[in-house]
């Protein structure tokens, strides 16, 4: 049995614990641990429902990899149906409305989430020091505001923020960590001979703002952490200082975790369906087309002559040869794959130099936004 899967513990009460202090998460009545991979929620002497996720232990067992998502999954699955698990009256919704009064009781349940750290109201403001010593601020006045359209019986969605907001202050593991593209924003295309990209892109210098820089022609790379419920949130300023790295540094490192997650590109890529279309597939692929390194032997096997498109964060499409009939037909697949995923990136098509990719696509396609919805903090210009 390997001890940890993608750094769940897998030896029974590791494992038993870690499922409980998920489902801790987002439940008002406590959850007790009453047996090895069993919880009950609800009062000691109260009635409660007992859940037993052996199943679960037993499919992360048999495969590690898949666990993240596996015992996600069952967490959310359980959460909707907390009610009748408490089987009691539920929980008020209501927050205050008094504005210190309602800072102060977000204080008090962030500060719950975050033991390490030190919660402080200021106005509006929720401010979060670190260990190391890094205050990031987190403005609630959108919140406030939201809540006041729903007569402040808002708990869960409040909860559910707050819960987000701790993911993302996890600290930064390397082992963790993955660079994928993106769409750059604030990008002028020029459709002219050769099809040239003017992008004027700045990471933000704010805590939580993400980290990225250029990729290529008008995609830029950005470092991805992956947080303990196997969802993504971008690694950010407070991240990298934490790591006392620059912002190429922190990248670079990024870089790295995802070179060693996707190995290294295949001797032989996989063969092409019928329309000539060939498709690299798993999580974070796109990133293969950021190592311009290892494709001249796939670009000189096909004479020199390769495209691809970028269409979604785990698909790279390729197609040999570049003539304008196929840059069409590979950038048609790509708009209808990157418009359809939640991990859109680009419809445009991009063509090897000999060093690298440049914009093939006859002006862009792409709006100055991603395709699809992300996961990605706003850019800060």
């Amino acid at each position: 049995m390997s001890a940890r899967a993608d750094d769940i513990p897998l030896d029974p009460n590791g494992f038993t614990a870690y499922i409980q202090q998920k489902l801790q998460l987002y439940s008002a009545a406590p959850v007790r641990v009453t047996g090895p991979f069993a919880v009950a929620i609800g009062a000691q002497s109260g009635a409660n429902l007992v859940y037993d996720f052996k199943p679960l232990h037993d499919a992360c067992v048999a495969a590690p990899a898949q666990c993240a998502d596996k015992a996600h999954d069952y967490v959310q699955d359980t959460v909707r149906r907390f009610p009748s698990a408490n089987a009691g009256t539920a929980p008020s919704q209501s927050l205050p409305s008094d504005r210190d009064a309602f800072m102060a009781t977000l204080a008090a349940e962030l500060a719950q989430m975050l033991p390490a750290d030190k919660v402080e109201v200021d106005g509006m403001t929720l401010n979060v020091t670190r260990p190391g010593g890094h205050a990031i601020p987190f403005d609630q006045n959108g919140y406030y505001k939201l809540c006041g359209q729903s007569n402040f019986q808002c708990a869960a969605p409040m909860r559910q923020s707050l819960v987000r907001t701790a993911a993302w202050l996890t600290p930064l593991e390397p082992a963790r960590l993955r660079v994928s593209l993106h769409v750059m924003a604030s990008c002028n295309i020029i459709a002219s001979v050769g099809n040239t990209v003017t992008c004027h892109i700045t990471p933000g210098h704010e805590p939580m703002a993400p980290i990225f820089r250029r990729a290529f022609a008008n995609l830029e790379e950005i470092c991805y952490k992956q947080l303990d419920d196997g969802t993504t949130a971008p690694a950010t300023n407070a991240d990298r200082h934490d790591l006392d790295l620059d912002v190429d540094g922190a990248l670079d490192r990024c870089d790295a975790g995802a070179r060693d997650a996707l190995g290294p590109l295949p001797a032989t890529l996989p063969a092409p369906s019928a329309d000539g279309i060939g498709t690299l597939s798993g999580p974070y692929a796109a990133s293969h087309a950021i190592f311009a390194s290892e494709w001249p032997r796939v670009a000189a096997a096909n004479g020199g002559h390769l495209i691809v498109a970028v269409p979604t964060r785990d698909m790279l499409l390729y197609m040999n040869g570049d003539s304008p009939a196929q840059i069409a037909a590979l950038g048609t697949r790509a708009a209808a794959l990157a418009t359809a995923s939640p991990l859109g990136i680009s419809t445009d098509v991009y063509r090897w130099t000999g060093d690298g990719w440049s914009l093939a696509t006859d002006g862009s396609t792409m709006p100055t936004e991603p395709v699809g919805s992300t996961d990605v903090l706003p850019h800060v210009h």
